[in-house]
């Protein structure tokens, strides 16, 4: 899934490891709150509320007594943010089973190099070191390869290969039971093909996904006002 706010994907908690974002939940007064899937020390998967890891307000799936555990927030620059969203994506795809994509990287063993999941603070300085710039694609250069040091660059769009597309549609993107390549999208809804093709590389599958719902959306409001 697309990264937003905290990346607490492969990070622990107590007793808990974070695997993969759950959907979003609604709070009060319209606001939504970001819920993650996490396997207990017991085996238990629950999902629990962002705030609730990141605070020390819930260490376990119940099955011990709740200890406060405060956790010391990191301060990302802009920057940092921008390459954290690199490894979010690669996280997503690798370890989160419920993901579209996941049977192309974690159902294949593909897997990410171990330190960058214990502390992400590690990968923005090797993503530093290694050329990253913002209008740049994180890439593997063996498909068959993990997200690991000496197997990933940072390369331009239109020589970014690590995605398995048609030149000429663009990417297949699921939105609901719908699934269709991007130029069809674009067709349906008015969308610029060039634009998804940069949200699918740049932020993911699911961003691509939201970003076609939103028009949808619009769309159908549009057509109800008639």
């Amino acid at each position: 899934m697309p990264f937003t706010g905290y990346d607490l994907v492969g990070q622990k908690f107590g007793m808990l490891t974070v695997r993969c974002q759950a959907p979003t939940r609604a709070k009060n007064a319209g606001k939504s709150a970001r819920y993650f899937e996490c396997v207990c020390e017991c085996g238990k998967v629950v999902v629990v509320r962002s705030d609730s890891l990141r605070l020390g307000k819930q260490v376990s799936c119940g099955c011990k007594k709740k200890t406060y555990m405060p956790q010391v927030r990191t301060k990302w620059t802009p920057e940092d943010h921008e390459i954290l969203k690199r490894l979010a994506h690669a996280k997503s795809r690798c370890l989160c089973e419920t993901h579209v994509d996941y049977k192309n990287y974690g159902g294949r063993g593909i897997t990410i190099y171990e330190p960058w999941l214990k502390d992400p603070r590690t990968f923005i300085e090797w993503a530093k070191y290694n050329g990253f710039k913002k209008d740049l694609v994180l890439e593997r250069i063996d498909k068959d390869g993990n997200f690991e040091p000496g197997n990933l660059r940072f390369v331009e769009h239109q020589t970014y290969t690590g995605e398995p597309r048609d030149e000429r549609t663009g990417y297949f993107i699921r939105v609901g039971n719908q699934n269709e390549n991007v130029e069809t999208w674009g067709s349906l809804y008015g969308l610029n093909r060039h634009k998804l093709n940069e949200i699918y590389e740049t932020e993911g599958h699911d961003a691509a996904a939201a970003f076609i719902q939103r028009a949808m959306d619009y769309l159908n409001a549009c057509r109800n006002q008639i």
